[in-house]
């Protein structure tokens, strides 16, 4: 399968020769990516942002990469107990990352753009500040946003990191944390253990690099457990057989995924762990799907 932005730049006689019968997108970035395409009319193709259903991000992002955290103690084999932890973003991959970071016992900040994000951080009990502010008193920064330049590629502002700091990103390519930028800066590069670089910089401090900057929880552990992967494969299982079945029908453009795929998969998921529910009665779904009862 072609991805859908890459298809559009250099191979468009796929499109044009109607050989994409639709796509999925299983990123929170690729979405982004996919839906500014769509308000640009540029979008060619229907195209199913998988990574919105719910049996994707509640499960899949915040548990998977919430997770994700413990590639940084694999990494450095060092204890969360009583560090200050700083999270960039509180989406759904971030925000599980600081619920895992709280607890194994470090005082975790959040740091936001998103308004109601950062209040959601603020009132679940977590810290909430500039980036900036947090940065000086940082045992380890970990990012998941999506973004370029979580910390800014300064000098002044690498001067600032605290000796000893570790920086992990589990969002997105090797850009949230400055790489590039961190790597010319430092007057000297030491490889520590497998995928850690110790950065020395010109003032002395060191700084822990993981995996390049590039996604720590693949690339330290072996990404995200089985347990909620296959809810994400599933999906995109199920949404292949639904492009096929009904492709005559589908219209270039975003395109959410049915609700009844993704309950079907939570029912699935629900039958292989022998969890049992509840089950609506006429009267009850009629009571909530209707409005001549309640108020």
């Amino acid at each position: 399968m072609f991805k859908g932005k890459t298809t559009h730049k250099e191979f468009p006689e796929l499109i044009e020769n109607g050989k994409i019968l639709g796509c999925q997108e299983e990123t929170t970035t690729g979405v982004k990516r996919f839906k500014a395409m769509d308000k640009k009319g540029v979008l060619k193709v229907p195209l199913f942002p998988v990574n919105d259903a719910r049996c994707k991000n509640q499960f899949d992002n915040e548990l998977g990469t919430g997770q994700g955290i413990v590639s940084a103690i694999y990494g450095m084999h060092v204890l969360f107990a009583g560090k200050n932890v700083v999270i960039a973003g509180f989406g759904h991959c971030s925000s599980g990352m600081a619920l895992r970071a709280r607890g194994l016992g470090a005082n975790v900040t959040v740091t936001e753009v998103d308004p109601i994000k950062a209040l959601q951080a603020k009132f679940a009990g977590y810290n909430v500040m500039p980036i900036l502010k947090a940065i000086p008193d940082a045992d380890i920064i970990l990012t998941a946003t999506g973004c370029n330049h979580i910390i800014p590629a300064e000098a002044e502002v690498f001067d600032k990191l605290k000796d000893n700091v570790i920086l992990g990103n589990l969002g997105h390519f090797d850009i949230e944390i400055p790489t590039k930028e961190l790597y010319e800066y430092a007057k000297e590069i030491k490889p520590i253990r497998t995928n850690v670089e110790e950065l020395i910089f010109p003032n002395g401090k060191k700084v822990y690099l993981l995996a390049k900057g590039r996604l720590a929880n693949l690339v330290l552990s072996e990404g995200h457990p089985s347990e909620i992967m296959d809810m994400s494969f599933g999906l995109q299982s199920l949404m292949s057989e639904y492009i096929v079945k009904n492709s005559k029908n589908l219209k270039p453009g975003m395109i959410d995924v049915p609700t009844d795929i993704d309950d079907k998969v939570g029912i699935l998921k629900l039958k292989a762990m022998d969890v049992k529910i509840d089950k609506l009665t006429e009267e009850q779904y009629n009571y909530i799907h209707g409005y001549l009862e309640g108020t």
